[in-house]
């Protein structure tokens, strides 16, 4: 009985809201779930420009107290979970299967695949030696143009960063 009343107020703290659909909305946050594997055949059959976020745990707690920091993941075309400690803490105490797809995995699993050629990919993070890296093991020809920028820590609690970082998504002509 006391971890159904602990898992309760949890839930309701962090308002977390299951649906029958694909979504379950942590801190309003509207999370997709989606494997690797479905998220990555989503991501190459989009037909327009798509942004895709990651957020980890951290970003998530981050986000309930920054409304820009929140506004970027609620405005993404789709939101996937990076934490698979998320993951694990859902699974335990609320039945709740939300598959953990870090970022980095997915970066690479895109870029390994002949179906995004002819497009650009812009990506935000990272340093310029783990995108030289990732561009030299996993991009199979030069048809893919990766394009890239690695904002300075907690950028997101600054809009003339945060500026910055939406001007070279616009410029990036990203697909």
């Amino acid at each position: 009985m006391k971890k159904l009343l602990w898992s309760t107020q949890v839930w309701k703290m962090f308002n977390i809201k299951s649906h029958k659909s694909e979504n379950i909305d942590i801190l309003d946050i509207p999370f997709a779930r989606v494997n690797e594997a479905e998220i990555s055949t989503q991501v190459i059959q989009f037909t327009q420009p798509t942004i895709v976020v990651t957020p980890n745990i951290d970003h998530i707690v981050r986000a309930y107290n920054n409304h820009h920091l929140k506004e970027l993941y609620v405005n993404a075309d789709l939101c996937i979970n990076d934490s698979r400690v998320l993951s694990f803490l859902l699974k335990s105490f609320f039945s709740i299967t939300l598959p953990a797809v870090p970022g980095s995995d997915l970066t690479r699993k895109l870029l390994s695949s002949t179906d995004i050629n002819n497009r650009t990919i812009a990506i935000i993070g990272g340093d310029d030696i783990q995108i030289d890296k990732l561009k030299l093991d996993v991009i199979n020809n030069d048809k893919v143009i990766v394009k890239h920028i690695n904002p300075p820590m907690n950028f997101y609690y600054d809009d003339l960063k945060i500026s910055h970082v939406l001007d070279f998504i616009q410029a990036s002509n990203a697909d």
